[in-house]
């Protein structure tokens, strides 16, 4: 395909996420209540079907389905960190694409959105929701970071591989997944501070840990000099506990701990995107292969980033434009 017919295609995916129709072939139907003339004119119905249920074949004439999609997400990343570098915190979280069909590491959870899904790892911008990196879960096929040592665990291979290409002095936040010493350890000997809720009995933390603050509002201080960090359990409504660099203790304002606060407004960079992404979207569609779901899936990730990168160089603009808006501008340009 042509570059100018590629963006044709790419304009009549957009396209489909802010004009949603059960089925493909409803978008060229002539029906009255069907009929939408700009489809037709943009893109033949056939020309359109014959490339997207063959697209991302020409990558590679004998590429499996890893090595059709790969390709394209690692230059659109790329692209990604061109346009924009992140401010002082971030945030680390999966970000899933939902996909019931056959895929060797396909996952469950009930508690998701999506039960059956695709799994990512997202590193976004705390304040703009902007994602500068992303790493699609593969299994042991998973394109880690090929310096770390094979034998690190799952969270350093995630951190370690996310953070390339990102400077010193960030403060990165995370959930209990991730949270753990040798992490820890391993960002502060790149000068990286980090705070992440806990699980009580995570390997190598103090047994104080696990005694819970009996009073409401009242936090439980750990500090190890040692090893730079300090551990703080709060309750309010529930219990958090979080683990990171030694900070300010307090945060007055809000009359609770300041790691607890700075960890409410950090975390929710990649909740913020899969939000967006679900706004006019086309990704939901089904579709039998996996690789397919991650194609559209980014590009709408291509379109958040995007919206975001405008509205943060068009701050004094009268009128902000909506999501919807830009997508509308992007697909009938």
């Amino acid at each position: 395909m042509i570059r100018g017919n590629f963006f044709q295609f790419l304009s009549v995916v957009i396209a489909m996420g802010i004009t949603p129709k059960h089925d493909i072939k409803d978008y060229w139907s002539t029906a009255n209540h069907k009929f939408t003339p700009w489809f037709k004119v943009m893109f033949p119905r056939t020309k359109f079907l014959l490339v997207y249920q063959s697209m991302l074949h020409a990558s590679e004439p004998n590429a499996e389905g890893q090595a059709k999609i790969e390709p394209f997400v690692k230059n659109l990343v790329t692209k990604f960190q061109s346009a924009f570098y992140p401010y002082e915190n971030l945030s680390v979280d999966e970000m899933v694409i939902g996909f019931k069909g056959r895929f060797h590491a396909k996952q469950y959870h009930a508690a998701k959105p999506h039960k059956y899904h695709i799994k990512t790892f997202g590193l976004c911008d705390s304040i703009t929701g902007y994602v500068y990196n992303l790493l699609i879960y593969l299994g042991a096929k998973t394109a880690y970071n090929p310096e770390l040592d094979p034998t690190s665990t799952h969270a350093l291979k995630v951190f370690s591989t996310l953070l390339q290409g990102v400077e010193s002095y960030h403060h990165l936040f995370a959930d209990r997944f991730y949270t753990s010493l040798p992490l820890i350890q391993f960002l502060l000997s790149r000068k990286l501070n980090y705070t992440g809720t806990v699980n009580k009995n995570r390997k190598g933390l103090p047994q104080q840990l696990k005694q819970q603050p009996t009073i409401f509002g009242t936090p439980r201080w750990l500090v190890n000099n040692e090893q730079n960090i300090l551990c703080v359990s709060w309750r309010d409504k529930k219990i958090k506990k979080t683990l990171h660099p030694t900070d300010h203790k307090w945060n007055r304002k809000v009359q609770k701990p300041s790691p607890i606060h700075s960890y409410n407004m950090s975390m929710n960079g990649c909740d913020r995107l899969d939000q967006m992404v679900s706004y006019y979207s086309n990704h939901n569609r089904k579709t039998k292969k996996w690789w397919k779901k991650v194609f559209t899936w980014i590009v709408e990730v291509m379109q958040v980033n995007a919206h975001i990168l405008y509205m943060s160089s068009h701050q004094a603009a009268p009128k902000r434009m909506s999501l919807a808006h830009l997508k509308e501008s992007s697909s009938s340009n």
